[in-house]
């Protein structure tokens, strides 16, 4: 499960260097469990839930939660960014700040603990407790 802030108020989904992040998080996630990389399946929420369909859209925001407890894994993407239009940084301080992140952080961590949660910032990929 990857979890990201959005870059843009107009582009939908991760920025080029979250989606980098993700692919190289992703593979090393996979080398580390000794998981097939062809077998593995990922959640991002733009290609997981509706976009356009507002009322389906609120049902799978209200559902992503079960997503996030189901994951073998949960990785906090956070390379280091501005925010297209508000020019703020975006990195693993400013993920901590989103509401809907540290719903999803909570719901992983009453699912699993601590256990495979990683970040994925400037320092690379770590377990991290966030």
């Amino acid at each position: 499960y990857f979890s990201y802030q959005w870059s843009s108020w107009t582009r939908k989904g991760a920025s080029p260097q979250q989606w980098r992040a993700m692919v190289d998080c992703g593979l090393e996630i996979a080398q580390l469990n000794g998981w097939d990389p062809g077998k593995v399946f990922v959640w991002v929420d733009i290609f997981s839930m509706p976009q356009e369909h507002t009322f389906l859209r609120a049902l799978a925001l209200n559902s992503m939660y079960n997503y996030v407890k189901a994951a073998d894994a949960f990785v906090a993407v956070c390379p280091p960014g501005v925010h297209q239009h508000t020019g703020k940084t975006l990195d693993r301080y400013s993920f901590q700040t989103r509401v809907r992140c540290k719903a999803e952080v909570i719901a992983r961590c009453g699912a699993h603990g601590l256990r495979e949660i990683y970040i994925y910032d400037d320092m690379g990929l770590n377990e991290a407790p966030l």
